[in-house]
């Protein structure tokens, strides 16, 4: 993956940085306490290193003049800390193709974020469609044993049909697992 565009907000000196560009060569200029090293720390967040652990504390880290105010301006949604667009090469779209189906994936650019209070989050845009006829493919059903589905149109609805089938077929009940809300995804039709 090649990173694309970042946007830090929320976090010590920087309220919003703006999306930017990342290229080959990026470079953070400003003065002293402008927000530099926030942002590189944010990043860090999005993929720490046991030896070095970046920790998103909203009490320590969220810009102190707004903290009093945070309930209301974030309502009941930890405030996003950083957000950052990713492109997949060949390789890396081939292997979810593999996983989910050719197809399936719309788009090579993928959108990886952190919250406050909450682990790394992965957004990708999905072909839900195509995802289900993979998996259907998977169990290689017949006829009969996909119209006791009604043609589901997400994995969640898939998963749903397949559990709620009163006598699985043998292919039905294999223990291939199918979708549901895959954390490393989350689905977009």
């Amino acid at each position: 993956m090649i990173l694309q565009k970042v946007q830090v907000t929320n976090f010590r000196s920087v309220d919003d940085s703006g999306e930017f560009d990342v290229n080959s060569v990026t470079c953070l200029v400003g003065k002293n306490e402008a927000g530099k090293s926030a942002i590189l720390l944010a990043l860090a967040a999005l993929n720490p290193n046991k030896a070095t652990p970046v920790t998103l504390d909203k009490e320590r880290d969220f810009p102190r003049r707004h903290l009093v105010h945070y309930p209301k301006i974030h309502g009941n949604q930890d405030a996003v800390v950083v957000r950052t667009v990713w492109q997949l090469d060949e390789c890396e779209t081939q292997v979810i193709a593999d996983d989910v189906g050719d197809g399936a994936l719309t788009s090579p650019l993928v959108e990886v974020s952190r919250r406050y209070g909450q682990g790394i989050a992965v957004s990708a845009q999905l072909n839900c469609s195509a995802m289900v006829e993979h998996h259907l493919r998977l169990f290689a059903l017949d006829a009969a044993e996909r119209s006791m589905l009604k043609s589901p149109e997400t994995t969640d609805q898939l998963v749903e049909a397949l559990t709620s089938l009163s006598s699985p077929t043998e292919k039905g009940s294999s223990p291939v697992v199918v979708g549901g809300e895959d954390p490393k995804l989350n689905h977009r039709a």
